[in-house]
């Protein structure tokens, strides 16, 4: 449970290195990104709110992000579709988001590339797609990379939050408004200081 201290316990001593990788990461997925949207028309509306609390908000004020999950790739495609190029070449206001340990941290590779990434590993609860079974009650919201982010949120940082804990399957969209939004959201905005806190949906 404690993953997110074992992976960022020596972000200090490590601060120069890890924060020229974490631009490189950054600048490589956020062009990537941004090419593989440049094929497909999109509308973007309110933006400018988002843009602004990243640029103009106080060095100390937390910023929280919510929106629904329909894919893997939702992370990658909204930073590509809401930020501009130069917040990805500063990696200090990028955002840090919470990531599934079952999907995301299966291999050495995917920990690696999530670390430099800026994801918070999170166990959460998971059922088998068959039975419906719970296979992993997860962590709760009381697991260390809560307190992780609330440390981070209380230092001024930037967290992005997948709210419903899980990918909508196109099954269930039609319906996706009574899906309730995970507790562990509620501890976060409860325990960080005043917060810029912004909603929105990316389908």
């Amino acid at each position: 449970m404690d993953l997110v201290y074992k992976l960022y316990k020596n972000q200090e001593s490590s601060y120069l290195p890890r924060k020229i990788l974490q631009s490189l990461t950054y600048s490589f997925m956020g062009l990537a990104s941004k090419i593989a949207l440049s094929r497909h028309q999109l509308n973007v509306v309110g933006s400018e709110r988002l843009l602004l609390a990243i640029d103009k908000r106080p060095s100390n004020q937390p910023l929280i992000t919510v929106s629904n999950h329909h894919s893997c790739l939702d992370d990658f495609f909204l930073c590509g579709s809401l930020l501009k190029l130069r917040h990805f070449a500063n990696v200090t206001v990028c955002r840090w988001c919470l990531t599934a340990v079952d999907i995301c941290y299966t291999t050495s590779l995917h920990t690696n590339f999530f670390f430099w990434f800026r994801g918070v590993p999170i166990w959460r609860r998971v059922r088998d797609p068959l039975s419906g079974k719970i296979t992993h009650f997860g962590g709760g919201v009381y697991q260390p990379s809560m307190d992780f982010c609330i440390n981070l949120l209380n230092s001024g940082q930037w967290v992005h939050v997948f709210s419903q804990g899980r990918i909508i399957q196109p099954h269930e969209r039609g319906s996706e408004k009574n899906i309730r939004l995970r507790w562990g959201i509620g501890r976060l905005i409860a325990e960080s200081k005043e917060v810029s806190f912004h909603l929105f949906r990316e389908h």
